[in-house]
C-alpha cells in the first residue's frame, strides 16, 4: 500500500467497476482509511501488524482486507468477516444460491513462523467449507513453488497468474 501507487482515487474509480477487490500490505491499524469506500463496499479487515516506533510514527508490516460491492451479497454468518494474522476471509453470494469463499493473505519473505501459521490457518478455513474457494494475495514467493510452500495439492486448486508475469520474489 503505498499513497503514490494506490491512492483513493484510484479505489473510488475502482468502485465503479469492481465486484471484490483484494488488498495486502495496506500497513493500516485500523480500517478508518478505508471509510470512504463503505457506501460503495462491505469490508472484512485484517490489520497490520506494529513493528517499530520512532518518535513520530508507527511503523507496521502487512495487513489485508476484502472489499464486496454492495450489488453483491454477503452472506449473513460472514457479517463479521473470520481473520488470523495477515489473511481474512468472507463467504459471498454469487447468483442465487451460489456461495464462494474469498480469501486474501499475505505471506513474508522466506519461509518464516508467520507465513506458516498464515497458510495453516487457511488451509484449515478452506477446509472447514465444501464451498469452492478464491485465494488472492501477496504469497511472496513464484506460482510453481506455491504447491511446495503450502499444503494445498494440484488435485484440489489450480494457480492461475498473467501470462508473462516477471515475479519480484528473490
Amino acid at each position: 500500500w503505498s499513497s503514490d501507487v494506490c491512492s483513493s482515487d484510484l479505489l473510488l474509480g475502482l468502485s465503479h467497476q469492481a465486484d471484490i477487490i483484494l488488498l495486502q500490505e495496506h500497513h493500516m491499524l485500523s480500517p478508518n482509511g478505508l471509510k470512504f469506500l463503505l457506501p460503495y463496499y462491505s469490508l472484512a479487515f485484517s490489520p497490520a501488524q506494529p513493528t517499530v516506533k520512532t518518535k513520530t510514527v508507527q511503523h507496521t508490516s502487512g495487513g489485508v482486507a476484502i472489499l464486496v460491492s454492495r450489488r453483491l451479497y454477503r452472506v449473513k454468518h460472514t457479517d463479521v468477516a473470520y481473520r488470523g494474522h495477515n489473511w481474512c476471509a468472507t463467504t459471498v453470494r454469487m447468483h442465487k444460491e451460489c456461495d464462494i469463499n474469498v480469501i486474501t493473505s499475505y505471506i513474508p519473505h522466506g519461509h518464516s513462523a508467520v507465513g506458516s501459521t498464515t497458510m495453516a490457518q487457511v488451509h484449515n478455513f478452506i477446509h472447514s467449507f465444501t464451498l469452492p474457494y478464491i485465494w488472492g494475495g501477496d504469497y511472496n514467493r513464484e506460482p510453481e513453488q506455491f504447491f511446495s510452500d503450502t499444503y494445498m495439492s494440484p488435485e484440489t486448486c489450480r494457480i492461475i497468474s498473467p501470462h508473462g508475469l516477471k515475479s519480484t520474489c528473490h
